[in-house]
């Protein structure tokens, strides 16, 4: 959230709070598969959004998929399983980052790329650990 400064007498500035929040990107490093479909996706993504006109949420048809979509980020325990999660709502990507491709590489290290997003806000929510019920816990919106 950006502070205003007000002046104040002999004081530099008071601050305020201010009446809206600015995020940053939602900054990802994706694990690379070997058909590279997870990067193919990103990229067409990205070109859909330059090579066509923006379309709302409810504009779109079967044969046009929407512009924005919502990202969901799983945090594990460490038996695997998901014990919160992060919902980014209305991401649009905005970069997509280089694949390194090494032959000198040596045991078991991944190939990745990163992807960055914007977003309008997001969701914290509880995953209920005997049910797997998603509930609530906080949320920041945009006005």
């Amino acid at each position: 959230m950006s502070a205003a400064e007000l002046p104040y007498k002999k004081i530099t500035s008071v601050p305020f709070p201010g009446d809206k929040l600015t995020f940053n990107e939602l900054s990802a490093n994706i694990l690379l598969d070997e058909d590279m479909n997870a990067y193919s996706e990103m990229y067409n993504w990205i070109r859909r959004l330059l090579d066509t006109n923006m379309k709302a949420p409810l504009q779109r048809t079967a044969t046009t998929p929407p512009h924005y979509a919502d990202i969901t980020l799983h945090m594990l325990s460490s038996a695997n399983e998901s014990t919160k999660q992060i919902r980014y709502r209305d991401c649009i990507p905005t970069s997509l980052g280089d694949v390194q491709l090494e032959s000198t590489a040596s045991g078991t290290e991944f190939i990745t790329f990163n992807a960055s997003f914007r977003f309008s806000y997001f969701e914290l929510l509880n995953v209920n650990k005997t049910t797997g019920a998603i509930t609530e816990s906080f949320t920041v919106t945009r006005t």
